[in-house]
């Protein structure tokens, strides 16, 4: 678990949200802080976007030949 979910645009899905991160217990907080960053080391880094555009850039490549 990464964080809250609230819905865009929707100031009371928003304050929802703040409120259950405010009740949350700090370590619990530090966690979902520490899973984010995994994730996105994992799944949303410029390295790992490079990689999949240069995934795509050798499958079109062999389409080609």
């Amino acid at each position: 678990r990464c964080g809250v979910i609230a819905t865009s645009e929707s100031p009371k899905s928003i304050a929802e949200s703040i409120i259950q991160l405010k009740n949350m217990q700090e370590d619990e907080r530090a966690q979902l802080g520490k899973n984010g960053k995994k994730y996105y080391h994992e799944n949303m880094s410029l390295r790992v976007g490079v990689e999949k555009f240069n995934q795509i850039f050798q499958r079109v490549a062999l389409k080609m030949k």
